[in-house]
This record gives structure tokens, sequence and C-alpha cells, in this order.
């Protein structure tokens, strides 16, 4: 696990694993009066004071001689105070340029700088803009104007004019009218000033403190005797294997199905009464939007009611139909998402990293156990070796299933010690045996928990699979349609199951899975285990979701915590223009090594006959 002292704000929202832990703001310490001498010349400063500090890492004496005189002209014709950090008294021989405006000018070996900033009458922070001074000033909310000299320092105060909150100089270039500008700038502009105390609202607004998370998650690695099991996996992949090359060949047959479904399923639900009294009543009006993230049309919504969004887990020509023409674009709506919550886990997403506005809400929709019906819990209750119980969900009909299939699962299941509960939306099944036991419906989260339950064979929903690490369950699973492949992929990932192609079940291939799996222990162990690193999290799922809804209310949105590639197109993001030239540049270079190796090739070659000529 790695901690990070940054607030994801900071770093841009980069995209993190889950085992990137942000603990901003855990070196703080509570605040301390001033000095008296110190805090008796704040208080009786007319005008206000700007305190200047170039940090401890750069001595005064590699400080150049002339942005030295250039700072202290011009603050000696401010009518500001001046609080200087500075590690040399003497200033190298202009010393007499502080007596320009008697005692306007202080200097000091030492300041502290923390409880200084947040006196009230502290109106600028001249710094180089190292990362704690940074987020010092940020806490005080006292805007900036940063002189970079190395290291990050160039990052942050690039950052200060992304978010508005300062200014940045050049010490190679400074000069008393750009920074006498920079002064007058940021001083009597008061959006600087606004722009630093709504980024410290921003930054200070976490569902819990830096110590408490950095405690609970160390505590977290010592319960689960580490946490590899966070890691993302690309931390060990080679790039083919990261980028998919394999894949993209295969990608745009199905990407054309998915879509071709998507568009047929948006047109029947925009065509409901409900969603057309919805898009009609111009009386409606929402502060904010929880959309299903799969729905992608739904967006549009966001513009009808100029609402954010927060999405939950084709098309736009359906909607312009009903709205008219002047209906955005989805890369235009796409801005209007604030916010995604995922009801995934993200040990089942392979710990993919994600930026800080996305929200995992894994378990959201658990529901309080329920007693089982009395017919099954005596059914239960009464099986001497335990029961396998098989669903393969509610979207594909068993009506859809080969023939030749389902009298394999009734011949495996009949010669079985073990009962069967089947869900199956046909009670006629031919074959059916004494052990096996036939209903349209099971309420399966509860039934599953049943400590006879020995095995559950699926389809691989994620709802199935979810309900089953819950129950401590182990799997057979038999994948169909939509993600239902990834999910039993990871069954065998993370042992706790194994996956049977539908097209190739054989009653021996059936009976050694199901041997397999209810007599080694390991799949049992390996379920459970999962189980326990998944309940594991700071908070419940629902505190977790109420929270960032009320975040997104509370800031009026959350674009401050998207991703820049959220907008960016793959050109950009991909970088293609920089490798074109990288690649121009390493064929031009090639290009010059061969031509000069064939031009010394011929000039050995003609010399050589020259010799050759000569001696005969």
């Amino acid at each position: 696990m790695l901690f990070l002292n940054i607030h994801p704000v900071w770093s841009h929202n980069q995209p993190l694993p889950p085992n990137v832990i942000s603990v901003w703001g855990i070196h703080k310490i509570p605040e301390k009066p001033l000095p008296k001498d110190l805090e008796h010349y704040l208080n009786s400063s007319e005008n206000g004071v700007i305190y200047v500090s170039f940090g401890s890492n750069v001595l005064s004496a590699f400080f150049p001689p002339t942005a030295l005189k250039t700072l202290m002209e011009v603050f000696s014709k401010l009518p500001y105070d001046v609080l200087m950090k500075w590690d040399d008294k003497n200033l190298r021989g202009i010393s007499n340029l502080l007596l320009l405006r008697g005692n306007s000018i202080k200097l000091s070996t030492w300041l502290p700088q923390s409880d200084l900033l947040k006196h009230s009458k502290i109106k600028l922070f001249i710094t180089q803009g190292g990362l704690q001074s940074t987020d010092e000033a940020i806490t005080a909310g006292v805007p900036l104007i940063g002189i970079p000299l190395f290291a990050d320092q160039w990052y942050n105060v690039e950052q200060y004019e992304n978010h508005k909150i300062g200014v940045r100089l050049d010490i190679d270039n400074l000069t008393e009218d750009n920074l006498l500008k920079a002064i007058t700038t940021v001083i009597d502009d008061k959006s600087y000033k606004d722009n630093i105390m709504r980024l410290r609202s921003i930054m200070r607004d976490q569902p819990q403190s830096a110590l408490d998370r950095a405690v609970w998650w160390t505590e977290y690695v010592l319960r689960q005797g580490g946490a590899k099991h966070l890691r993302s996996p690309a931390a060990n992949m080679p790039w083919t294997e990261y980028y998919e090359v394999d894949f993209i060949f295969n990608i745009f047959d199905q990407a054309k199905a998915l879509k071709d479904i998507l568009v047929e399923l948006t047109k029947e639900q925009v065509n409901t009464k409900e969603i057309q009294e919805l898009i009609n009543n111009g009386k409606n009006k929402y502060d904010l939007l929880m959309i299903e993230a799969c729905v992608r049309p739904y967006r549009m919504l966001s513009h009808i009611f100029e609402a954010p969004v927060i999405e939950i887990n084709e098309e736009l020509s359906i909607f312009r139909k009903w709205l008219g023409n002047d209906v955005p674009g989805y890369e235009e709506l796409n801005k209007n998402t604030e916010m995604l919550f995922l009801n995934m886990h993200p040990v089942w997403s392979r710990n993919q990293p994600f930026p800080p506005n996305v929200i995992s809400v894994w378990g959201i929709h658990k529901t309080p156990e329920k007693p089982l019906p009395k017919e099954i819990e005596d059914y239960l209750n009464s099986s001497k070796n335990g029961v396998i119980y098989v669903s393969f969900g509610t979207n594909v009909p068993s009506s859809l299933f080969p023939p030749t299939t389902v009298e394999t699962l009734m011949r495996v299941f009949s010669k079985l010690p073990y009962d069967v509960l089947l869900k199956w939306d046909d009670k006629n099944l031919p074959g059916i045996s004494n052990n096996i036991k036939v209903s349209t419906w099971f309420p399966q989260s509860d039934l599953l928990k049943h400590s006879k339950i020995k095995l559950f064979i699926t389809q691989g929903g994620l709802q199935s699979t979810d309900e089953a690490i819950t129950a401590g369950v182990p799997l057979i699973g038999i994948p169909m349609l939509g993600d239902q492949w990834y999910n039993v992929e990871l069954y065998e990932y993370h042992k706790i199951g194994v996956r049977l192609d539908i097209d190739d079940i054989t009653e021996d291939s059936l009976f050694k899975a199901i041997k397999t799996v209810v007599d080694d222990k390991s799949y049992k162990d390996n379920i459970m285990r999962l189980r326990s690193i998944m309940r594991d999290q700071p908070e419940s799922a629902l505190e977790r979701a109420v929270w960032w809804t009320e975040y997104v209310l509370r800031h009026g949105g959350a674009k401050h915590l998207r991703s820049p590639a959220a907008n960016m197109s793959w050109t950009e993001y991909y970088e293609i223009e920089f490798v074109f030239k990288l690649l121009s540049l390493v064929i031009a270079i090639l290009f010059t090594i061969l031509l000069s190796l064939y031009l010394l090739y011929v000039h050995v070659f003609r010399q050589n006959l020259k010799v050759k000529n000569k001696t005969s």
C-alpha cells in the first residue's frame, strides 16, 4: 500500500488503484499562538503584510543578486509591510535598501510559517512553490505568487494559475515591472482570494480525517495479512497485455452488436408513458439527477432539467425527435456528469485505477436477511448430504437452452448424492429425478446463506456472484451473455469456482467440476477470505453514497474531481502528435546514420581502388 500526502485535486485527479490512499493533511498540527513580537508586528500593520519565503532548500548565497535586488526595490515601494524569511540579514551589500521605507521590510532567519499565514493581516504569500508551503497557503486561504526554483515547484506553481489562486513569475525574467504588476493583480483582484477559499473548502471536505484514514488502512493491512489483492494487475504487466492488443482486433463486432441492442432498448423505454410525462412536464425541477450509467441516452435529462448528474453504474437521434435538433452531442452532455457511483468492489474490477469522482458503492443493493419460506427451510434442513443450488438468472429463458445441455444437466444431477434446487421457468422438465426440486422462483440471496448449500451453479451474473460471495458459497459458472464471461473468469482467478462453456458441457466435465469444487475445501476457504476482504470497508456503502451525494450538493457539482482525460480526445490522451514527432526524429537519426555509413563506405572503397590502381 502507498500513502500519498497530496490531495487528488492537486494531482489533476490522477486515476489511482485502491492500494494508493490519499492522506493529504496528515502532517498538519494544531494551530499555535504566534510569538508576541511577531503578533504585535502584524497587528500594527496599517495596510497589511506580504509574506516572502523561498523555503529552506535554497540558501541565500545561491539566490541571483539581480533578482534579490529587484525584490528589494519593489518591496521598498509598496504600501504594504513585507515580512521576509532570509538566512542572511545583511542581504550581501544591499541592506541599505531596507532603509528606503523605514521598517516596512522585516527580515528573519526563521518564521512560524503555518501559523503566520493564518493571521488576518497577511494579504499575499510570495513563495518558491514547494508543496508544503503551497498546502499551508491553501489552508490559510492566502493567494500566492510563485517563483519556482527546482523539482516539483514548477508543477505546483502551474497549478496556481490552473486553479486561479495565484500567478507565476520566472526567476530568470524577473523585473520590477512584472513583479509589481503581479503583486497588484493578486492583491487587488478579489477573485484570487475567493478561489483559494473555495479550493480550501473543497480540499477540507472529506469523509474522514487524514489520520483516521491512515490508521484504518494501516490496520486493514494488518487484518488482511497484506494488501496485494488491492494492487493493480498493470503493476506487473507488459505493455502489449496492458493495451489489450489482441482484444482490439476483435472488439468492433462485439461493440456493434451491443450498440444495436441498446438502441432498441432506448426506443422502447422512451416511448413509455412515464418517460413521456417526465420529459414534457415543464413544472418539474430537480437539484440533482441520479442516472443508471449504462443508459447513456438519459444524460439528456441533465440538459432538460439543467441539473448536475451522478451516474450509478443509442441514442441522440431518438431524443432529438422529441426535443429538437438543438440538443447537444454526447461530448457536451458528458460534461454534465459530476460523479459516478459503481456498485462493484475494486477487487472485482481488478483494482482498476479510478479518478476521485468514481465512487465504489459496492453492496448498496443489499437488504436485511429474511427468514426463508417454511417449505424451503424444511427442504434444506432435511437434506442429508447438502444441496446444490442452480439458477441461470432471469435474462435467458429456459426455453432457449439447448435441449442436449438440459439433458446433460438432468442426467448429472440425478446421479449426485446431493439434493438439487433448480430455478427454471418450466416445471415440466424431462428427466427430473427425486433429488431435484424445480421452482420458477427462489429467494436466492437468503437461500444461499443456508448452511446446507454446498455449491451454486450460475450463469455468472454480477448480482448472483455478489450474493454467492456474501453467503460464502463456491461456484461453477456457465456464462452466456454480457459481463458473465468476465465474472466467471474471475471465479478461476480468485480460485472460488470453475468455468464451464455451455457449448462444450459433457456429463464428465460437469460431474468433474461439481466434485472438484465441493470436495476441494480450498474453494470454500478462498471465497470466505474474499468475502472478508470485500466486507472490510471504512464505512457502509449507503453511508458512502449519502456522503458523496451531499458533497456534490454542497459544492454545486464535482467537476473539480474529474480527470482531465474525461474531456480529452484519444489523440491527445495518447500523445499521438508527440509519438509522430518522436518517430520522425528516430527515422531522421537512422537515415543520417545510414547515409553516413554509406558515404564512409564509398569514400573508403574509392581510396582502396586508387591504391590498387597505383600499385598496378
